[in-house]
């Protein structure tokens, strides 16, 4: 069965002073109404590189955080392209780190929601 793409949309929230948007995709894949779904979720929006794998939903299987609030202490605050280049460094390790505790592979991996 081919995947499906249902419907796209932004979320925006506000968490502490910033503004966050979510870019949303819904996606059919031939999953049966009984199969557990897992999805990756990965967060770069600022100073921290995380990614954790949830089971439909509600379950927690991971979650690791990579902080760089260490590096940007010597500068007195977030300095973008330090972030930015911090992210691209880490992303790899820490999506891997979070499949591995989860016990699974990127094959099982049913969606993918991130932050930009």
């Amino acid at each position: 069965m081919e995947d499906t793409v249902l419907g796209t949309g932004i979320n925006t929230y506000k968490k502490d002073d910033d503004i966050i948007q979510q870019t949303c995709v819904k996606i059919y894949g031939g999953i049966g109404l009984n199969d557990d779904v897992l999805i990756l979720a990965i967060e770069s929006s600022c100073d921290e590189t995380a990614a954790a794998v949830v089971k439909n939903g509600r379950e927690v299987l991971s979650n690791i955080i990579n902080s760089q609030i260490d590096i940007h202490t010597n500068y007195g605050g977030v300095v973008p392209e330090i972030a930015s280049r911090l992210h691209t460094e880490n992303i790899s390790a820490v999506v891997e780190k979070a499949l591995q505790d989860a016990n699974c592979t990127i094959s099982d991996v049913d969606a993918v929601a991130v932050t930009y």
